[in-house]
């Protein structure tokens, strides 16, 4: 919360694009919509 909103964009934009990289396999979009929807609620949330 102590960062600038464009680094943090930025930081979480890499770190749900290296979870999809590694995760994306046919037939887990339900494990990376569990784990991108919590985190996408709490970035607009703050």
């Amino acid at each position: 919360m102590h960062e600038p909103v464009a680094q943090m964009g930025e930081w979480l934009g890499r770190l749900l694009n290296g979870f999809h990289q590694y995760h994306a396999v046919p037939g887990n979009c339900a494990i990376l919509f569990r784990f991108r929807a919590p985190l996408s609620r709490c970035w607009l949330h703050v």
